[in-house]
């Protein structure tokens, strides 16, 4: 019997994995060279860059959306993948064949042997990812792409890209502070870094000192430097089945929604549909605003604030970082309210601020049960968790390592039951849950 599509995917990961740099390496110098090899497919069509610390994927994939319907073939790059690499690169909202990521990783690793220093010194992995994408998109003749930046932005691969046509700016927090910075300020900059001569950059702000820096980077690098704040937003409403806003783009307010759930998406969507308006002066006749509130209505980005099950209610959420998890446990309070038993299932990343996020679950009164992802080597155990968990002070806690016991403990006698702490948490639960 032949391997289904997942397990073909998991394969050629495997195989890319074990010809990459192992670890995160910034630079752009390894993709670089092998773009060259490649025939530069990067310059082959323009792209919208997102960068930021939380809502990249969401904005992002809301963009996307819009932009397919207006007719436009787009392209999408994110990550990470939540359960097959086929999921990071998509066009006109559909994944492209595994047979296609097939011969492109031929070709790649072909390139990649042919080149001396290459062989040498490898691109990491999500660089060879980003060099595939290139060239798929290529193949596949795209002429427009949204590329979500890695964790970085002046080293981010995706900060190769040679025709950008528009810079987004999602809310930038703490994180990744061993490789963009100790201080908010050094981590905006990296991001701000990004900023090209002559062309938009939004960015979605919310902390003054940042837009001020912003603003004096956009001038400096020539860039023309915009606040989300400059379109009003209000109005905001959530509930269980979305988000709905009204945003004052050009003629005056209108509604929007977002199928999205959290107050936060409401800036996501926002940045999206004002990236929308401002590619305008690119395809005028296609973007129209009752076009815009469709494409947004239509967005669909699973992992984040995604409900699996009503009854009891079960959420997945990325929230790997104390800002994102702020928005979530936020999110969940304004739409189901405090007086439902609320249960945590969280697992995260060794060299996350996990100890921040786990503070916020005893200042909201939360049970939570500590798990650890399978075949995660980079996973905080559940003694890490526990001894970070006593040292804030939150007591309410059961630890299971063994992620599907976790589930089955965490859910019982739960009215809610949030799941969260990691993407790579998310991923193997839906996985998990699919199969079940």
């Amino acid at each position: 019997m032949g391997l289904s599509e997942r397990e073909a995917f998991a394969s050629l990961e495997k195989r890319l994995q074990a010809e990459a740099s192992p670890g995160t390496r910034p630079g752009l110098s390894r993709l670089a060279r092998l773009c060259s090899c490649l025939d530069h497919p990067e310059r082959t069509f323009q792209a919208v860059h997102i960068v930021g610390t939380n809502g990249k994927g969401s904005t992002a994939s809301s963009l996307a959306s819009i932009l397919d319907e207006a007719g436009l073939r787009v392209g999408l790059y994110t990550s990470p993948h939540l359960e097959s690499l086929g999921e990071r690169l998509r066009l006109d909202g559909e994944e492209l064949p595994l047979s296609l990521w097939e011969r492109g990783s031929d070709v790649v690793l072909r390139a990649l042997d042919s080149d001396p220093l290459l062989r040498i010194d490898p691109p990491t992995l999500f660089e060879l990812l980003t060099a595939l994408a290139f060239w798929l998109l290529r193949e596949s003749g795209c002429r427009l792409a949204v590329f979500e930046a890695g964790m970085g932005g002046r080293l981010d691969a995706t900060n190769l890209l040679p025709r950008v046509v528009l810079t987004l700016v999602t809310p930038i927090a703490d994180d990744h502070g061993d490789y963009l910075g100790k201080t908010i300020e050094a981590i905006a900059e990296e991001k701000f870094a990004v900023l090209r001569p002559g062309v938009t950059a939004l960015f979605a702000g919310g902390d003054t000192h940042l837009e001020e820096r912003f603003l004096r980077r956009a001038q400096a690098s020539g860039a023309r430097g915009f606040l989300l704040s400059q379109w009003p937003l209000f109005g905001i409403r959530c509930t269980d089945r979305g988000t709905a806003f009204r945003l004052d783009l050009s003629d005056g307010p209108r509604d929007f929604f977002s199928p999205l759930l959290g107050r936060h998406q409401a800036t996501n969507a926002a940045m999206a549909l004002c990236g929308a308006h401002f590619l305008k002066a690119f395809f005028p006749s296609l973007l129209d605003e009752e076009t815009l509130a469709r494409g947004l209505s239509r967005t669909f980005w699973p992992g984040r604030m995604e409900i699996l099950s009503r009854e009891p209610i079960v959420i997945l959420d990325g929230g790997h970082n104390p800002h994102g998890l702020t928005a979530t446990l936020r999110s969940v309070s304004d739409i189901w309210g405090e007086e439902r038993r609320r249960r945590a299932l969280f697992a995260a990343m060794a060299d996350k601020d996990f100890r921040s996020e786990l503070a916020l679950f005893r200042e909201g009164r939360w049970d939570v049960v500590f798990t650890e992802v399978p075949n995660l080597s980079r996973g905080a155990s559940v003694a890490a968790l526990a001894e970070a968990a006593a040292s804030v002070g939150l007591t309410n806690f059961l630890c299971e390592p063994r992620l599907d016991r976790a589930f089955s403990l965490a859910v019982e006698g739960s009215d809610l039951l949030l799941c969260t702490g990691s993407l790579y948490l998310v991923g193997a639960l839906r996985s998990l849950l699919r199969a079940a």
